[in-house]
């Protein structure tokens, strides 16, 4: 089902992590369309001149990326780098997230947004 079929004229679009790059190529292709696009822990390009691409990142995600880039598939366990104060966090407060991302993410094949690996 397209955005036509849904009778969605006009939207806003947003991604997290590696799936930023494709919420700015949206708003990029779809300038009439888009009301806004939000960008939440975008990365930067591979090849970014003096740019640390890991910097501040988490060990599970350095150890993703790493992965990615040798062209390696990350092992079993890699992208799980929450806390218990994280999982408090999308449990509680922030579910209303992982509820509006996981049915998105799960049609694109992105890791659910509660820190939970896919089987």
């Amino acid at each position: 089902m397209d955005l036509d079929e849904l009778g969605l004229e006009r939207f806003a679009v947003a991604g997290h992590c590696g799936a930023s790059s494709h919420a700015l190529a949206c708003a990029a292709q779809l300038t009439g369309r888009i009301l806004g696009v939000v960008a939440i822990a975008a990365l930067v390009p591979f090849d970014a001149e003096g740019l640390d691409r890991f910097a501040g990142m988490g060990s599970a995600g350095v150890r993703t990326l790493r992965a990615a880039a040798d062209g390696r598939t990350p092992e079993a366990g890699d992208d799980l780098d929450f806390t218990a104060a994280d999982r408090a966090m999308v449990d509680g407060p922030w579910a209303w997230f992982s509820q509006v991302v996981e049915p998105g993410s799960a049609s694109c094949g992105s890791a659910p947004a509660r820190g939970t690996s896919r089987s």
